[in-house]
């Protein structure tokens, strides 16, 4: 991408901000001719005529895709400020089969999208596009001549062209993608076979009423017509929206759509889709109106020669009474449109017949099984290639014991450990007395319904307290890099009532303000719901709360919060062993991040260092490869002698363990621990067993 820009712009003239461009557009084609001559050992020639100074259309609104095999329509959301729409889009989407095409604001989701455009050295920002409103030439021309207002007068008209372009290469992109989720080429006429339903919603009270000819009041120069299957079900009565059935969650609650004349569908096939009248609100589009001065630009029009239907309901933010309606209309229509619901399945490929067709089937399911594990080990090495590249590098082991230590030796508070051999020794003696515990004792305490020995307790503190101490007398010495924070750790010990607490509020997504770990899985089956700068779940985003709830299945939700939070009863801190340093913020830990809250620098130090005093990283990048387990915690450190010792002695007790589990608390509350349940022994026992020295 550098040589393409090189070859686009002269270097003198390269802006500061360069985004990447799509592989299809006229820059980059004619850039890769000049790469390729350059690479060859050419003379790398300026593109003739003047390059644009940027690669990248400056619309400030990613446009996004996903696709399904299978998939019978294409569903559309453009209006960020539609929360209900989108949510209803994208749920439909995860349980049908379906593709999905939709906008990702840069920030605050509205209405209108921001485009950019740069005269000169200035760039111009206009808010005012409306991305449902630009598939005609003339509304395109309109929106760029309102946007050269953000400049000079003396600048307007240049700002006027380059708005043009920005605004049309954005309208490429977005009826690019809408083809590609019609099944088509990717083309910028929209082609493709499939039906599209797009989804919007309405303030109540704007006037969006189906009871006139035309339902936007004469606010939209595009008309209406009326089905007459409607009329008879003429809704002129109270706005109030008529809902049956709980609607204080966001579970489904039953609606019926025509109690409120902004509930309404519009069409452009007038004797397909006329059968919606029988549930639903229905206006027609007149036809003709394409390319004439009734064109407004908007998706409907360029497409009324295809299969389009509008899913128009009351109620922009999202609500779950609202959003239940949004779901019952959108139902309905990919009901009369055939559209199948989960599983989807590609089409199949002609069939042979007989024993040849079944051979071939069966090695086929093979194939799909050895590519897709394939395809886990290899994303599983791009993640730990990916991990290792942000680790800290580790500081040499320190040559001697700081004074402070020293002193805490001599005294019997703490002791030290030379190599692996002596904490091998020292584990050995802890197994003993782990073996000596009745095992109900010994398993109450690994489960977490009862406290740690007492030699535990003081054991792990005193090699708390002299881990601490080197590293503060490391920090100390002039030169070292590390900085230290005002509180260094956390309490070691949780309970199964204090795992379990955090558990359930995560699990009813009640726990207060962000937390967790986003899965790209989650991320797939709520689509358009997550950003992609959203990292953590956040309890206040309405959005993030109809995902988790209503789109992740128990088992997915387990998932999610297995991420950052033991289940309670298989969780090392129950154990007194492990301890965590204040931040658990995986960005702070990464190589560069030291400082008040940067962990860097002490990482670099502890890696190397911890097992002087007994203590290892028990979930490192390597210890989930391939398989469950937690992910890499560099924060969280256990007391190997100790540690590994239950540990050992817990996977020759794993019947005595699992029976206890089962009749804890779990069984209060099965749906909430049936994952985990399954899966209570990779979380336990897939972890670094081997300290660093």
């Amino acid at each position: 991408e550098l040589v393409h820009t090189l070859q686009q712009v002269p270097v003198s003239s390269l802006p500061g901000r360069l985004e990447v461009g799509r592989p299809e557009s006229a820059d980059e084609r004619q850039a890769e001719v000049h790469s390729r001559q350059a690479l060859a050992g050419g003379a790398a020639g300026q593109a003739p005529g003047s390059a644009p100074p940027r690669l990248q259309r400056k619309a400030l609104a990613k446009v996004k895709e996903s696709q399904k095999p299978g998939a019978g329509v294409c569903l559309v959301h453009l209006h960020g400020d539609e929360q209900n729409a989108l949510a209803a889009a994208s749920t439909l989407h995860k349980e049908r089969c379906s593709n999905f095409v939709y906008l990702e604001p840069t920030g605050k989701p509205k209405r209108h999208v921001p485009v950019e455009a740069t005269v000169g050295s200035t760039t111009f920002t206009c808010s005012s596009v409306d991305p449902n409103r630009i598939f005609a030439n003339a509304t395109v021309d309109d929106f760029a001549k309102g946007c050269s207002k953000a400049a000079p007068t003396a600048q307007q008209p240049a700002a006027e062209t380059a708005f043009k372009k920005e605004i049309d290469d954005f309208r490429t992109e977005l009826s690019q993608a809408i083809s590609r989720g019609r099944g088509g080429a990717g083309t910028k006429d929209l082609a493709g076979s499939l039906p599209v339903v797009v989804f919007h919603n309405n303030t109540p009270g704007d006037e969006n009423k189906i009871t006139s000819a035309n339902p936007f009041g004469g606010t939209s120069i595009t008309k209406y017509e009326r089905i007459a299957a409607a009329a008879k079900k003429d809704p002129k009565v109270s706005e109030k929206q008529g809902f049956k059935g709980d609607t204080s969650t966001l579970a489904r609650a039953k609606s019926n759509p025509l109690t409120d004349p902004n509930n309404f569908v519009y069409v452009t096939d007038r004797s397909k889709d006329k059968a919606l009248a029988t549930d639903l609100n229905v206006v027609f589009q007149d036809p003709g109106l394409k390319g004439t001065a009734g064109d407004d630009g908007s998706l409907s029009i360029a497409l009324e020669s295809e299969r389009y239907v509008n899913v128009e309901a009351a109620g922009k933010p999202l609500s779950a009474a609202q959003l239940a309606t949004n779901l019952d209309m959108g139902n309905k229509v990919l009901d009369h449109l055939g559209v199948a619901k989960e599983p989807c399945k590609a089409p199949s490929p002609p069939s042979s017949g007989g024993l040849v067709s079944g051979v071939q089937a069966a090695l086929r399911q093979i194939g799909e099984k050895m590519a897709a594990a394939a395809a886990r080990v290899a994303q599983e090495k791009a993640r730990v290639a990916a991990a290792r590249a942000t680790l800290p590098p580790a500081l040499p082991r320190d040559a001697a014991l700081p004074k402070a230590v020293e002193k805490k030796v001599k005294a019997g508070s703490c002791t030290t450990f030379a190599d692996q051999k002596a904490l091998d020794t020292a584990k050995a003696d802890r197994a003993t007395k782990v073996a000596a515990m009745p095992t109900a004792d010994a398993v109450d305490w690994v489960i977490g319904v009862a406290k740690p020995p007492k030699w535990v307790s003081d054991e792990v503190s005193d090699q708390k307290s002299c881990l601490e101490a080197g590293l503060k007398a490391a920090a100390a010495v002039s030169g070292s890099g590390i900085t230290l924070p005002k509180k260094l750790s956390q309490t070691p010990l949780r309970t199964f009532k204090d795992q379990e607490k955090i558990w359930n509020e995560k699990f009813t997504f009640t726990r207060g303000g962000k937390w967790g770990r986003i899965t790209p899985q989650a991320r797939r089956q709520c689509t358009a719901l997550i950003r992609d700068d959203e990292v953590e779940w956040n309890s206040k985003s309405k959005k993030h709360e109809h995902c988790f709830k209503n789109l992740l299945t128990d088992d997915e939700r387990q998932v999610e919060i297995l991420q950052t939070s033991s289940a309670p009863g298989i969780s090392r801190h129950h154990l007194g062993t492990d301890f965590d340093f204040d931040n658990t913020n995986p960005a702070d830990w990464e190589a560069g991040k030291t400082g008040a809250k940067g962990f860097a620098d002490e990482y670099g130090w502890l890696q190397r260092n911890a097992s002087t005093y007994g203590f290892m990283q028990p979930f490192t990048v390597d210890s989930n490869f391939n398989r469950l387990g937690y992910i890499e915690e560099r924060w969280h450190w256990s007391y190997y002698p100790i540690a590994q010792a239950v540990l050992e002695w817990s996977k020759k007790h794993v019947a005595d363990i699992e029976a206890d589990l089962k009749a804890s608390d779990w069984k209060k509350n099965p749906a909430r621990f049936t994952f985990i349940q399954a899966h209570f022994k990779e979380f336990m026992f897939n972890v670094n067993e081997t300290p660093q020295f």
